[in-house]
């Protein structure tokens, strides 16, 4: 099994990370012929659509928390919504 974690800051999204290590990880794949797929959010979905990967399934998170803190609700903003 291969685990790969991909995340790019927001300060430098839209510049070619995510395609650079996403060609990383399908390449990886192919050589060890491992069937690939990608738990994301929103945010990746084109990006992971240029690499032949489809969507399946759906799952709507809620990402409210109690109490939040500040950098939690800092957090939720960027992030929210999450599909």
């Amino acid at each position: 099994m291969l685990l790969n974690i991909m995340f790019v800051h927001p300060n430098h999204r839209r510049r070619g990370a995510g395609a650079l290590m996403m060609e990383w990880g399908m390449d990886k794949a192919k050589e060890k012929k491992m069937e690939t797929f990608v738990e994301a959010t929103d945010m990746g979905k084109s990006l992971y659509e240029r690499f032949g990967l489809r969507e399946m399934y759906v799952a709507h998170l809620d990402g409210s928390y109690p109490d939040p803190s500040e950098e939690w609700t800092k957090m939720q903003g960027e992030l929210l919504p999450m599909h």
